[in-house]
């Protein structure tokens, strides 16, 4: 059983380092979208609240994009500018990732927890990549089987007249 402060880094990590769709993410961590909400953190923006100077943070990956920030202390709402397309949310989304990675790697046995954690959510990961495959296989057979039957029935009636 994968520990809350697993989960916590795991969902975390998944949610700001990709562009998965958070049901996506839910299943792949075999947990309800609420409780993915649960153990979702704020990602720090890199940048100070002008009204009080506190923190301020991106709730959502689509806030960090915009550039639409929330300062954790006194609660007020802030843009950035153009965030997204200046390259700051980005670049302060690797940079806060990064930062918690490194914090992570200081947890004794984390390693091995997150190789743990990693091979659950790749063999989640699996069947659906499986079923993926298997569809468009079929659909690869079907259009393969329509054109010969097209081919076939072109022949029949060219050399039946």
């Amino acid at each position: 059983m994968v520990s809350a402060d697993e989960l916590d880094r795991e969902v975390n990590r998944l949610y700001w380092k990709t562009a998965e769709p958070v049901t996506r993410l839910a299943e792949q961590l075999q947990v309800s979208r609420g409780t993915l909400y649960n153990h979702l953190r704020p990602l720090p923006a890199g940048a100070t609240c002008s009204t009080c100077g506190g923190r301020l943070l991106f709730r959502t990956r689509s806030s960090r994009d915009s550039g639409d920030a929330h300062c954790g202390e006194c609660g007020a709402d802030e843009q950035l500018g153009d965030a997204a397309a200046a390259g700051f949310a980005p670049a302060a989304a690797k940079r806060a990732v990064a930062q918690q990675s490194e914090r992570d790697a200081d947890v004794p046995g984390f390693a091995d927890n997150a190789s743990r954690i990693l091979s659950r959510v790749a063999a989640a990961a699996l069947p659906a990549r499986l079923e993926e495959d298997e569809r468009r296989t079929q659909l690869l057979v079907l259009a393969v089987s329509a054109a010969v039957l097209g081919l076939g029935i072109l022949y029949y009636s060219r050399h039946r007249s």
